[in-house]
């Protein structure tokens, strides 16, 4: 499995999976900058100006996860660019000029952004590249 600006590559016979816009389900932007699977199997896909994509192998159907200005608790910023799993579960999303989302699995959908440069140094998992500098604590 790779990403690039053309879309997510699953292997040389299985094809790519590419944005269809006659397909909101799909992926929601081609140009993917991290791919990160959990350890629950799940497929997390990280698109620069699409937002977070999850992506179901059985379906091969895409839930998307973006920002929305009036959702405290959507994603803080589209352009994502890693995305990690600490021990206890909790998938961690940096974004590019958003900061550092924690995802609230318990709570469908809801992230939590930590801007602190104090927090996101001591995050459990690493996460900082190609971020702007987060906001001072």
């Amino acid at each position: 499995m790779g990403g690039n600006e053309k879309g997510l590559v699953k292997n040389e016979s299985a094809g790519k999976l590419r944005r269809d816009p006659n397909d909101p389900p799909g992926l929601s932007y081609d140009k993917v900058m991290a791919i990160y699977e959990d350890r629950a199997g799940k497929l997390w896909i990280g698109a620069s100006g699409g937002g977070l994509n999850e992506w179901d192998r059985a379906t091969g159907k895409f839930s998307r996860y973006q920002h929305d200005p009036g959702e405290p608790h959507s994603l803080s910023n589209n352009d994502v660019r890693a995305i990690c799993e600490d021990q206890t579960g909790i998938l961690w999303v940096a974004t590019n000029g958003g900061g550092v989302n924690k995802l609230d699995r318990e709570i469908a959908r809801a992230f939590h952004p930590m801007r602190s440069r104090l927090f996101i140094n001591r995050l459990p998992c690493r996460i900082s590249f190609g971020l702007e500098p987060p906001v001072a604590a």
